[in-house]
């Protein structure tokens, strides 16, 4: 009777996890067909010339993890969009929580990502070059829901600061990429009252090491 018993828990808990992940496929296929903005064709004037953009996440993976907090700046640090994101489907987040404290309570009434998405594609969209510390993490989690701009050079302050820095690899035979923090104190930046892992201050301080890196460059 006993194992009757864990029988029947363990396929409740089985159809419970299928049901999740049902919904979770559902609310994924809405998001990424809705809203979703075709790029300008080559030729048009864009908005912006480059755009700085960040993202906190509930996790690393682009496909199972979604948008806590998205952050675009333009080329001159103006604030295009800045926003909490409340997610969807996702309950908690204390891995990631750990690293950027945004909490369930910090995105209670925060807008979905469908409320927002209309607004962040058009300027995806409008720029173009987009710049990013580690930018493909940031445009693979945007990519992930329909927002793309496949028109628009890609610059990541990242991998140009890991040749710039200097550490080499023994294990990927390249130089060591290093994190945000350690690039903004290579530089001398300030960040004030601004708190490391809210995007809209890594999007300043991403910002202020690219235009560094282009000095030092033409110097």
């Amino acid at each position: 009777k006993a194992f009757l018993q864990q029988q029947k828990v363990k396929k409740e808990e089985e159809l419970l996890q299928l049901r999740r992940e049902i919904t979770q496929d559902i609310v994924k296929s809405i998001i990424k067909n809705t809203f979703t903005a075709q790029n300008f064709d080559s030729g048009i004037e864009y908005e912006y010339d480059e755009i700085v953009i960040d993202t906190e996440t509930t996790g690393l993976n682009a496909d199972t993890d979604e948008l806590l907090q998205v952050s675009i700046i333009d080329g001159q640090g103006n604030t295009l969009f800045n926003s909490y994101i409340k997610p969807l489907y996702t309950d908690n987040w204390n891995k990631a929580m750990a690293v950027n404290h945004i909490t369930p309570e910090t995105v209670a009434t925060a807008p979905n990502i469908l409320e927002v998405k209309q607004e962040i594609s058009r300027i995806i969209n409008s720029a173009h070059t987009i710049i990013g510390y580690n930018v493909d993490f940031d445009l693979g989690f945007l990519s992930n829901i329909g927002i793309r701009n496949e028109n628009a050079a890609i610059v990541d302050v990242m991998e140009d600061f890991a040749d710039i820095y200097g550490e080499w690899s023994e294990q990927y035979g390249c130089h060591k990429c290093q994190k945000l923090t350690k690039c903004a104190e290579y530089y001398g930046y300030d960040w004030g009252t601004d708190i490391a892992h809210d995007s809209l201050a890594d999007c300043k301080a991403t910002l202020y090491c690219y235009q560094k890196m282009l000095q030092e460059e033409h110097m």
